[in-house]
C-alpha cells in the first residue's frame, strides 16, 4: 500500500493486530521530524502552504489506513456470518437427531415417573389408614377412663359439699357474734376517723392539684424534648440517606466500569478467535492451492491438458471419484 507520506508493504492481516500499526506510526513520526528540521517561518505564505500540505498528507494517510481497516472488517463480518449460520444449522440438526434417537428412553422415563408416583401414593394411603385405626383405639380407651374418673370426682364433690355446709354454718355463727362486738367499737372510732378523713381530704385535694400542675409541666417539657429528638433523628436519617445514596452511586459506577471492561475483554477474545479461524482457513486454502497446482503440473507432464487436469482435480476434491483422494 502506497500513500503520499509513507509506504505500507504489510497486508491488512499483518497490520491489524496488536502493535501492528506501530511501524507505520513510526514512519509518520520520522517524516514529521524531517519536515520540522526545515525550520519554516510561519509568517511566510510559502511556508504556511508547505505546513498545510504536509498536514493534509497525514490526514490522507490516516484515511487510507482507516479505509483499509473498514474493508478488512467488512470481509471478516461476512465470514463470521457464514460461520454462525452453518454452526447454528449443525447444532439444531444434531439436537433433532439426538431427540429422535433418545425418544424411546424419554418415553420410558416418563412412564417410570408415573409408576413410581402411583406406588408412593399407595404407600401414603396405607400408612394413613393404619394410623387412623390406631388413633381410634386410643380414643375408645381414653373415653372409658374419662367416664370412670368423672364418677369418682362426683362422689368426692358430694362429700366436700356436705363438709363445706357444716363449716360455713359454724363460721356464720362466730361471725355474727364478732360483728356485734366490733360494731360498738367501730362507732367510737368512726367519729374520730371522720375528723381525720376530712382533714386528709383537704390535704389530698391540694396535693392532687399541685401534682396535676407539675404533671402538665413535665408533659410539656417531655413533649418539647421528644419533638427536638424527633427532628434530630430526622436530620441524622437524612444525612445517613445522603451518605448511603453516595455509596450506592459510587458502587454503581464501579460496577458499570467492571461490566464495560468485562464486555470489552469478551468482545476482544471473540474477535481474536474469529481472526485465528479465518487465518487458519486462509492458510489451508493456500496450502490446498499449492498441492492442486503440483498435481496439475504432474498431470500435464503425462500428457493431460490443463483444462482436463483441473476437471480431474475438482472431481477428486468433490468426492466424485470415491476411490481416489488427495492428501493435503
Amino acid at each position: 500500500m502506497e500513500t503520499e507520506l509513507v509506504t505500507i508493504t504489510a497486508t491488512p492481516v499483518e497490520i491489524f493486530v496488536p502493535a501492528g500499526l506501530d511501524p507505520i506510526i513510526a514512519g509518520v513520526k520520522k517524516k514529521v521530524e524531517e519536515f520540522k528540521s526545515q525550520k519554516l517561518n510561519i509568517e511566510k505564505k510559502k511556508d504556511r502552504d508547505k505546513l498545510r500540505s504536509f498536514s493534509a498528507k497525514i490526514t490522507k494517510t490516516k484515511t487510507y489506513v482507516d479505509k483499509a481497516r473498514l474493508e478488512f472488517v467488512r470481509d471478516r463480518k461476512a465470514l463470521l456470518k457464514i460461520i454462525d449460520t452453518e454452526g447454528k444449522h449443525f447444532r439444531d440438526t444434531l439436537d433433532e437427531i439426538k431427540k429422535d434417537v433418545r425418544q424411546p428412553l424419554t418415553d420410558w422415563e416418563e412412564a417410570e415417573k408415573i409408576r413410581v408416583e402411583k406406588e408412593r401414593q399407595l404407600e401414603i394411603f396405607n400408612l394413613d389408614y393404619e394410623e387412623a385405626i390406631a388413633e381410634n383405639n386410643i380414643f375408645d380407651r381414653e373415653k372409658a377412663l374419662a367416664k370412670k374418673e368423672a364418677e369418682f370426682a362426683r362422689i368426692e364433690e358430694e362429700k366436700r359439699q356436705k363438709e363445706e355446709v357444716a363449716r360455713l354454718g359454724k363460721e356464720q355463727k362466730e361471725r355474727e357474734e364478732r360483728l356485734k362486738k366490733e360494731a360498738a367499737e367501730e362507732a367510737t372510732r368512726a367519729a374520730a376517723k371522720l375528723v381525720e378523713a376530712e382533714k386528709a381530704a383537704a390535704l389530698k385535694k391540694a396535693a392532687d392539684a399541685k401534682a396535676a400542675i407539675e404533671k402538665l409541666e413535665r408533659e410539656r417539657i417531655e413533649s418539647i424534648e421528644r419533638e427536638k429528638n424527633r427532628k434530630a433523628e430526622a436530620e441524622r436519617e437524612r444525612i445517613r440517606a445522603e451518605k448511603q445514596a453516595e455509596i450506592d452511586k459510587r458502587a454503581a459506577i464501579v460496577k458499570a466500569k467492571e461490566d464495560f471492561e468485562r464486555k470489552a475483554k469478551a468482545e476482544k477474545e471473540k474477535k481474536d478467535r474469529a481472526k485465528a479461524a479465518a487465518e487458519i482457513k486462509a492458510a489451508n486454502k493456500k496450502h490446498q492451492a499449492v498441492i492442486n497446482n503440483k498435481i496439475l503440473d504432474g498431470l500435464k507432464k503425462i500428457g493431460v491438458s490443463d483444462e482436463l487436469g483441473k476437471k480431474i482435480i475438482r472431481a477428486v476434491v468433490t468426492d466424485k471419484i470415491k476411490e481416489l483422494t488427495i492428501n493435503y
